[in-house]
């Protein structure tokens, strides 16, 4: 392979990108795609496409960096010249300012000098007048103070004088005081407060008369701080506290206190006096002030107006200069600041551009650094995944990336734009994640894709979009749409070829040879030109000319050679895409504008929403294409631009302009974002119906599991999903609304789905459908215990039997108990009062579906189920349609009745085939009946009534499958008239293409349920002439005949023919019996019986049915057998019309000869199938396929475990195979045949066990990671994972068809081996009791040796013996050398007690055990144990009667008790 890549001529042309580590990648690439088949051709696609793919990528991201380098040059340039224009223009700038400023400055000083002179002048003589005014105002209110303050001003100076006067010692005197009297304290409390001091405490009085300058302070003290508050409290003190203050009584007490009171009293006079005189000082003081200022001024303004006068003169004078100076600079300064201005705001407008195109250059250095390895992705992807499903695709890339070593990567982002995802939206392609995936691959790949697209909507919109491509670039004509069924394919074909032209071939199958020379490029040169053959042409090659095929086949067959010339692209819808799909139908349909603003489309009902989302996609696509184009235009213009940019005025215009747009766009983006966030959030509300919707579509897929004709298209479902979307609804809000739209989808799904169904189906897909849209109604450990996977085998429970289970549940039981305890638990099943009439069935078998009433509120409706299983298994039928009706809401599991008018009129189309899917027995259209050489007549009308609108059946399709896809091709390409209609009927066929089943309306007819219905739909198609036209006798046995099962209309036919016959000479001696018994027991109806002992049975309904005492021949008459119906004598139709319509409507057991409980074996035989059906549905198909390790644990983790919990109670098979290995071939070869059959059992047993085993170990040990995965491996879990027994195990023995019950039963025999070899080695095994021959793998072959042993010990052949049976108590038979008892046998169709049978209730169980049976083998001449009083019953090794081990003989007192008990379908079975 690196051979290949080393010698391509595109690897080379690569360059860079191809080293060796990209090489050594392709090859581990394309190894991790062997196991998904890749093959060469595709790994000279990798490498091509990955040459391809680089090369542009590169391109594309060189060329767009130097793109943006070459902007951002610009912009530098751009932004050093405005630098350097700036700095210039700031110079100049601050020059002007400074000249300015000078000038300024000039005309100012002149201004300002002259108004000075002019102002001092007229201020000098206001201010000589005002002076004169102030001294004589001045001179009053001095006076005014003086006069009052010489009242108090005595008083005060002396208080001054007495206080200097008072003595250090007298002061510290008080001082030492350590509580001083009153009057000293109050005096000192004057003090203090005088003074503004607010702390009286003794402390603060010592501290205040211990600083050094007290007394300076106090003789000192300006009166002018007394405020109001502080003399107001003086005044209440001294008040208060008078006689402290009088000078007599403090002057005795002290001496230093006594000049303090004075002075307080003082002052307190003194700042009255001070108050009252304030007003008056402060006028005086400001005239003052202004008298002196005015002194000043005068002086002042007389010497300014001397030096203004002379500094005008100097001013004009440099005034002048500075105004000539300060202009030139100005207009120099006003260009450059225009200049800088526009530059600058062009760079400010553009930061944000440079910024991100700086990122941008970076990012795509990172780009192209990352680029070889996402082009390598790419290239693989487009290689080899889109023909896998969206889960391969996303594991496939996973492993890639964990091997490349990247993070992370996007497909779709990687190689197309949001615009162009938009626009493929728009041209119809959905909107998923894998239809944008396979868009991106069918137009890059270098293969001609083969599109497979069942729903046709990737081919529309392929179609759309390359018809869009053409349009634009003007071409009308260069597509061409065809298929291979088109007569005009080849001449299509050479014409696209030679003028390069689009071809899209639909309706593709297979690969034609046509096609292979264009799908392998066969090309040829002729001189300057290509050619390329096509038939026996060849055709001119034109490089234009693309090739797409496109298929409705999901799954189409492409052999080996095909299958590498295409690139196969799966738009096969996923659950994700479709739940996108119907959300968007549901917006369209509830809120219109709000689809509308998301993609393009819309419609009803609420406009304003879906209208406003779609519109926001559109205007925001919009905007983002026109920023793009602005952003380019901004790139364009400044990498073209030349010079300097800022010298030109119309590219910054152009600039501007461009930027305003682009910054008005980005804010209606940033808009649309957030409008878009809040719509998102409104259309979310309605997903869960759309997921609802998406989950019930991939339910129905899964039906095609079970019958390969139950399939259903996309476009049929989305027709059923908007059907429920148009539904009213009562007022309300949107949540009840999609509750009951949801209602009615499943309504309308459930009633079409079921219609499509056979009867026995219908059941299937009610539990398919409750089980999975209801998820959360059951525990998945319950729902595998349902379906038979048990997780833990029954031995590993404890719990003991409850007695009022059955024996034949006793297994059920302990399985239960083992697998789901809390159920059992709740269920509280030891309480037998509660549940032994329930689980009897005595009166209220019916009712079997309803848990007893204690019980009914601790389980919920599946745990009910589950016990119905386990302990009712005859009721499971009609408890799961009960559970089903309840958990879906629906009323019934079958459709409701319709009319095949309205059918007609209102759901079927011209392009839609109407398929009947028929039984044998249900067939009445008729028109074209299909077979060989009516093809060609089939074609032809199906094109005359397509033109002509009329309807055309064709029936017995099962017939003629290999023509089918031809039909289907000309019903999907037929130009039809609108009535056309055409009608298939056909029986279910495996063959059947899948995409015409897909297709059509499909409707099942079966043959009526019921005696009843059966007899008057044959009645129907005899006529009274009919009836007539032969003897009574006739008549009469055609009524009778008719009673048992039909096999088709032919055997119908055939049987009155037979009639016919044997009635003819009536008259002559009558019916001819004899011929009409073996005509109709051998010819008509035998020939299909393949079991004797069904041929038993038909032979019995003959004896009884066809008699000559039924018609009343002989003399005698007698009703019809299991009834009181007398026939008819009469040959009228009539007659026998009115005895049909008064039979029963639901058939009675009586009427058949069956047991009464035949209703409970039906229930559960068809409870069997049904979850055997859903066991089949549950199985992973994708799982099947290949090695998924997290799917093969989820799914054989069970399996495993439960193999290990039997392996450890199998310690004693262990032992055995040690003993088998060490024995000695030959060893037993002198032994007795039974104990021959003994070993050599052992040995298959152990040999089987091991098997098992090793495959299961293997299987472990891959999944823990401790052993590679092998082919063997590999093929052994491929059919667990699909529940199949593995083929190697299937060889060794055929057992049951579940793995978990095929393991146990395994292990079961072997075990019980174990006991029998016991046995043998003491000579006690044929003496020890009744064996079991269910413990037994081949308990055929024990008969044999038993025989083989008796043949001996009479020597006698064994061609001579023959077995006999007998329930004797003595457990003796006559002439037999070895008699064994065999016990644990059951029976149905009868009691049996040991010695006579007889019927049963219609509570009786299923079957019962019967007591032990002797059994022998004796000479073919003795008599059997009864005499000639038996009847041979089969006796079957399971209860499917699939495989007949022998027959046992059973006491009889007649023929005729023997032909009711064969009637009633007597038979024995191994437990």
């Amino acid at each position: 392979m690196q051979e290949m890549v080393a010698k391509n001529k595109d690897v080379k042309d690569a360059g860079a990108g191809f080293d060796s580590s990209i090489v050594d990648h392709m090859v581990k690439m394309h190894a991790m795609m062997a196991n998904l088949g890749a093959n060469s051709r595709q790994y000279n696609a990798f490498v091509d496409l990955y040459s391809r793919i680089y090369s542009e990528k590169r391109l594309e991201v060189l060329t767009q960096q130097s793109f943006l380098k070459g902007g951002l040059s610009k912009l530098a340039e751009a932004e050093s010249t405005v630098a350097t224009l700036s700095k210039n223009a700031d110079k100049q700038r601050a020059l002007l300012q400074v000249k300015q400023a000078e000038a300024e400055e000039a005309l100012g000083f002149i201004q300002k000098s002259m108004m000075q002179a002019a102002d001092r002048s007229k201020e000098v003589e206001i201010l000589k007048k005002k002076t004169a005014v102030e001294e004589g105002v001045m001179k009053e209110r001095t006076g005014g103070v003086e006069e009052e303050l010489s009242s108090v001003q005595p008083m005060i100076d002396q208080a001054r004088a007495a206080v200097g006067s008072i003595k250090k010692q007298n002061i510290d005197e008080i001082r030492s005081l350590k509580m001083p009297p009153d009057a000293i304290r109050d005096v000192l409390e004057g003090v203090l407060m005088m003074m503004g001091q607010q702390d009286i405490s003794w402390n603060n009085m010592k501290k205040f008369l211990g600083t050094k300058a007290v007394k300076d302070d106090i003789v000192n003290f300006d009166a002018h701080r007394v405020t109001k508050d502080i003399r107001a409290k003086v005044e209440k003190l001294v008040a208060a506290k008078g006689n402290s203050f009088e000078h007599a009584v403090i002057y005795r007490v002290s001496v230093a206190a006594a000049p303090l009171a004075s002075w307080v009293k003082a002052n307190l006079a003194y700042s009255k006096v001070l108050e009252k005189t304030a007003p008056l000082e402060a006028e005086l003081a400001m005239l003052l002030a202004s008298l002196d200022q005015s002194k000043v001024l005068i002086v002042q303004y007389q010497e300014e107006l001397e030096h203004c006068e002379q500094q005008v003169g100097e001013l004009k004078s440099t005034f002048s200069k500075k105004t000539s100076e300060a202009e030139s600079l100005r207009s120099s300064v006003e260009k450059a600041e225009g200049t800088v201005r526009s530059a600058m705001e062009l760079l400010e407008k553009l930061a944000g551009e440079k910024g991100r195109w700086v990122t941008t250059v970076k990012s795509m250095d990172g780009d192209l650094i990352e680029l070889p390895l996402n082009a390598l992705l790419t290239s693989a992807f487009i290689t080899y995944l889109p023909s896998h499903p969206e889960d391969v695709r996303a594991q496939v890339t996973q492993d890639w990336l964990s091997y490349l070593g990247l993070r992370e990567y996007n497909f779709s982002r990687f190689m197309s734009s949001e615009s162009e995802m938009l626009k493929w939206k728009s041209e119809g392609l959905p909107g998923d994640s894998l239809s944008m995936q396979n868009a991106v691959v069918i137009l890059n790949s270098t293969q001609s894709p083969l599109v497979i697209d069942p729903s046709t909507q990737a081919s529309t919109w392929l179609i759309n979009h390359i018809q869009a491509k053409s349009g634009d670039s003007g071409s009308s004509s260069s597509i061409e749409v065809t298929t291979m069924h088109d007569q005009r394919f080849t001449n299509t074909l050479e014409l696209a070829v030679r003028f390069g032209k689009t071809l899209v071939v639909q309706e593709v199958d297979k690969i034609e040879p046509i096609l292979y020379p264009i799908l392998r490029m066969d090309l040829d040169r002729q001189g300057p030109r290509f050619v390329v053959q096509i038939g026996d042409k060849q055709i001119d090659f034109n490089d234009t000319f693309r090739l797409f095929l496109v298929t409705r086949n999901p799954e189409p067959y492409l052999p080996p050679d095909a299958r590498s010339l295409v690139a196969a692209t799966n738009f096969t819808v996923t659950r994700s895409g479709l739940e996108g799909q119907l959300l968007g139908l549901t917006i369209e349909r509830e809120q219109p504008d709000l689809e509308a603003q998301k993609s393009l489309t819309i419609e009803r009902e609420q406009p304003e929403l879906e209208a406003q989302k779609s519109g926001l996609l559109k205007q925001e696509e919009e905007l983002k294409m026109q920023l793009a184009d602005l952003e380019r235009s901004l790139l364009q213009n400044l990498a073209t631009s030349t010079g300097n940019i800022l010298d030109n005025k119309e590219l910054l215009d152009s600039l501007n302009e461009t930027k305003s747009k682009s910054t008005t766009i980005a804010v209606s983006l940033t808009e649309s974002k957030t409008l878009q966030v809040s719509l998102d959030e409104q259309r979310e509300v309605y997903r869960p119906i759309a997921a609802r919707g998406s989950v019930m579509y991939f339910l129905i897929k899964d039906l095609c599991t079970i019958n390969h004709v139950y399939q259903f298209s996309l476009g049929v479902f989305i027709m059923l999903f908007k059907k429920a979307l148009s539904q009213d609804t009562p007022p309300g809000n949107v949540s009840s609304r999609i509750a009951v739209l949801s209602d009615a989808l499943l309504e309308l799904t459930f009633a079409y789905v079921s219609r499509s169904l056979f009867n026995s189906d219908r059941l299937t897909f009610g539990m398919h459908m409750a089980r999975n849209l209801q998820p959360g109604i059951c525990k998945q450990e319950e729902w595998n215990f349902f379906l038979g996977k048990y997780a833990v085998d029954g031995s590993a429970s404890q719990s003991q039997k409850p007695q009022w289970v059955r024996e034949e549940c006793a297994s059920a039981f302990a399985l239960l108990a083992a697998n789901c305890p809390q159920l059992v638990a709740a269920s509280d099943l030891q309480d037998a009062a509660t549940w032994s009439t329930w689980g009897s069935g005595i009166n209220d078998a019916s009712d079997a579906t309803t848990l007893p009433p204690k019980i009914a509120g601790k389980v919920n409706a599946f745990q009910a189920l589950l016990l119905v299983k386990s302990f009712r298994p005859d009721r499971l039928q009609s408890a799961m349609t009960s559970f089903v009706c309840s958990a879906l809401n629906v009323k019934s599991v079958q459709p409701p009745a319709f009319s095949l008018k309205d059918l007609i009129t209102t759901e079927t189309q011209p392009d839609q085939p109407v398929l009947f899917l028929t039984t044998p027995g249900r067939d009445k259209y008729h028109e074209v009946a299909m077979g060989q050489g009516q093809a060609e007549i089939a074609v032809q009308l199906l094109r005359d009534c397509a033109r002509s609108g009329e309807w055309l059946v064709l029936k017995n399709m099962h017939l003629v499958v290999g023509w089918l896809p031809t039909l289907e091709k000309e019903v999907y390409t037929l130009a039809k008239n609108p009535d056309f209609r055409l009608f298939l009927t056909s029986e279910p066929h495996d063959k059947f293409p899948g995409t015409l089943l897909e297709g059509s309306l499909k409707v099942t007819f079966e043959a009526p349920p019921g005696l009843k219905k059966n007899m008057l739909r044959t009645y129907e198609n005899w006529s009274p002439e009919y009836i007539s036209s032969g003897p009574p006798l006739r008549a009469q046995l055609l009524f009778g005949w008719s009673k048992f099962y039909e096999f088709s209309p032919a055997d119908l036919r055939s049987g009155t023919d037979v009639i016919g016959l044997s009635t003819k000479d009536v008259g002559k001696g009558g019916a001819q019996w004899e011929m009409l018994h073996g005509l109709l027991e051998n010819a008509i109806y035998g020939g299909r019986v393949d079991n004797i002992f069904d041929g038993k049975v038909l032979r019995t309904y003959l004896d009884q049915f066809f008699h000559p005492e039924v018609v009343g021949m002989g003399g005698k008459a007698r009703p019809l057998p299991g009834s009181r119906t007398m026939v008819p004598t009469s040959a009228h139709r009539q007659d026998y019309v009115d005895i049909v319509t008064n039979l029963p409507e639901t058939d009675v057991p009586a009427l058949f000869s069956l047991p009464a409980n035949i209703d409970r074996a039906a229930q559960q035989a068809n409870s069997e199938l049904v979850v055997g059906a859903l066991k089949q549905m549950s199985i992973s198909r994708s799982a099947a396929m290949g090695f998924n390790k997290a799917q093969w644990q989820a799914q054989l983790s069970p399996l495993l475990r439960l193999w290990e919990q039997l392996m450890s109670q199998a310690a004693s098979l262990k032992v055995a195979a040690r003993e088998i290995k060490a024995s000695k071939p030959g060893a037993n070869d002198a032994s007795s045949p039974i104990d021959s059959f003994v070993v050599l059992e052992r040995t298959h047993g152990v040999n089987l066990v091991n098997t098992i085993d090793s495959a299961l170990s293997a299987i472990n040990r891959v999944l823990r990671g401790q052993e590679t995965l092998t082919s063997t491996v590999q093929g052994i879990g491929g059919s667990l994972m699909q529940d199949m027994i593995p083929g190697v195990w299937d060889k060794i023995w055929e057992g049951p068809e579940s793995c978990s019950d095929y393991c146990r039963a395994v292990v079961y025999r072997s075990l019980a081996i174990e006991d029998w070899v016991k046995k043998t080695a003491s000579g006690s095994l044929l003496s020890s009791g009744p064996m079991d021959l269910s413990s037994l793998y081949h308990p055929g072959t024990f008969l044999n040796a038993l025989r083989q042993q008796t043949a001996r010990q009479l020597n006698a052949t064994m061609d001579s013996l023959k077995l006999a049976t007998t329930w004797d108590s003595s457990g003796r038979i006559s002439g037999a050398a070895t008699t064994i008892l065999v016990g644990g046998l059951l029976i149905q169709g009868a009691n049996f007690d040991g010695a006579r049978m007889g019927p049963l209730a219609a509570d009786s169980p299923t079957s019962k055990v019967v007591p032990a049976m002797s059994l022998a083998w004796i000479p073919k001449d003795s008599p059997y144990p009864y005499g000639s009083a038996y009847m041979d019953v089969p006796l079957y090794t399971t209860q499917d009667r699939s495989k007949v081990l022998t027959q046992v003989q059973m006491p009889v007192a007649s023929q005729e008790e023997a032909g009711q008990w064969i009637l009633s379908g007597i038979a024995m079975f191994m437990p």
